[in-house]
């Protein structure tokens, strides 16, 4: 992980950095919202999308998730969802 990612997270400390990943999921959000209403661009999903992954990044740092744990919860969703399709 990167340093200047946990740098931030201890200085910030885990419950500011919470409520600041809630606010920049939100505004995440919202910028994908504008985009599909064809009120946004795909600079501000970029920069939004950034933003929400450093706020990740940290979280996983915060709950000490490795990245083993974080793919294996990602193969059974996507290995879920293909099958979802697949049944239809």
């Amino acid at each position: 992980m990167n340093q200047n990612i946990k740098y931030i997270a201890k200085h910030y400390g885990f419950h500011h950095q919470l409520t600041k990943t809630v606010e920049e999921c939100g505004e995440f959000i919202v910028a994908l919202s504008k985009l599909a209403n064809d009120e946004g661009s795909r600079a501000d999903v970029v920069e939004e999308m950034a933003d929400v992954m450093v706020m990740l990044q940290q979280m996983q740092y915060f709950l000490c998730i490795d990245l083993s744990e974080l793919h294996k919860a990602i193969d059974v969703k996507v290995k879920r969802q293909i099958e979802r399709m697949n049944q239809h």
